[in-house]
């Protein structure tokens, strides 16, 4: 069988869906030998894998929500002529129509959709892309039961070919846990609801009521459109103990959550908690908003706030701090459920859904 991906987002640079391709694609790379794989990129974001033989890559220099996905990126797929092409995100072409399937990470553009698509042009092309590309997918993957959820609450007639595969842990866990230094971490982008001005002021408090002595390090660049964390930080009596690190690299982040005493996801919505999942595998507390799919991914190894409530979200980053026999505790309960989330499992899962989507209906492509 011919498999294509839409690889253009693989990567660190795109954060979550990246992680996501690099995963599966290593993994494929691992364990199917026998079909062969066009994985297309942008020359932009070239893909930086060994990969064996049955895998090709295409250069089709079609940025990601433009113009030319539309209307040229179809062009290459036709010609590539595969049994099946997997898009990791909504934004697939409408003018692609053979068999296909969509992962769906997240619907937050549909509660949390900024200043950008709020207006009404923007979010019409975006509820165009997202509604028609779910329609035509012959199956749709969703990263975690609330996606599946979400997805299938607001659409019902998509219930059908909608099915949950987890992702992974994309650290592996190390043995011992490393001397830990007095901060506590926030690693992510500064979007709108990525809720950071309640940790801010979380922080403010925790500083104040609870005496922590630390400092708050932010990672990922502040947004121009969203500027509310930036205000908060200006107002805090304690900026000079907020560190912006801006963007990182992956070894250095690493370092900074292996270090740090906490890490904190104060979120009002995440399609998957990859971050709990990281933080756990080094060893490194947590803290979540109750929110979305973050319960779901640290189950009972985590504690957890209301995200509009940063004097809960003190508390509890207090509970962690001060009482380091309960933090250990929580810790090593990632241990029961680790296995859950394996990119191994998520990719031998997909693999099973590419082939029994190959052969269903009219039977095989030729």
């Amino acid at each position: 069988m011919k498999i294509g991906i839409d690889c253009r987002m693989l990567g660190d640079k795109f954060t979550g869906i990246g992680v996501y391709l690099e995963n599966l694609v290593k993994k494929l790379n691992e364990i199917d030998s026998k079909n062969q794989y066009v994985l297309f990129e942008n020359n932009q974001n070239p893909i930086k894998l060994e990969l064996k033989k049955n895998f090709k890559i295409k250069t089709v220099n079609c940025p990601i929500y433009s113009f030319k996905e539309q209307f040229l990126f179809p062009f290459y797929l036709y010609k590539e002529n595969c049994n099946l092409v997997h898009f990791p995100h909504f934004n697939a072409p409408l003018l692609y129509l053979k068999k296909n399937i969509l992962t769906i990470h997240d619907l937050t553009l549909h509660m949390f959709p900024g200043k950008k698509y709020s207006k009404l042009h923007h979010k019409a092309a975006y509820l165009i892309s997202f509604i028609g590309n779910c329609i035509k997918a012959k199956k749709i993957i969703c990263v975690s039961q609330n996606t599946l959820q979400d997805l299938t609450s607001k659409y019902s007639f998509l219930k059908k070919k909608s099915e949950k595969i987890l992702l992974g842990s994309n650290f592996p866990e190390i043995k011992e846990s490393k001397q830990k230094k007095n901060y506590i971490l926030y690693y992510g982008n500064w979007k709108s609801h990525k809720n950071i001005e309640t940790l801010v002021k979380g922080f403010d408090i925790l500083k104040e009521d609870y005496n922590f002595s630390g400092k708050l390090l932010l990672t990922g660049k502040p947004s121009r459109e969203y500027t509310a964390p930036l205000n908060q930080i200006r107002k805090s009596k304690f900026k000079k103990d907020i560190i912006k690190l801006g963007h990182v690299s992956k070894t250095d982040l690493v370092k900074y959550i292996q270090e740090a005493k906490l890490v904190v996801i104060p979120s009002y919505y995440e399609g998957f908690g990859l971050q709990i999942l990281e933080s756990l595998a080094n060893k490194t507390n947590v803290i979540a908003s109750n929110t979305s799919s973050l319960p779901e991914v640290g189950k009972d190894a985590c504690l957890y706030f209301d995200p509009n409530d940063p004097q809960e979200l003190s508390l509890r980053a207090n509970q962690i701090l001060t009482d380091p026999k309960k933090a250990d505790k929580l810790v090593k309960k990632y241990h029961k459920f680790k296995l859950d989330f394996s990119y191994l499992k998520m990719t031998k899962k997909t693999l099973e859904i590419y082939l029994s989507t190959i052969k269903q209906s009219n039977g095989l492509s030729k």
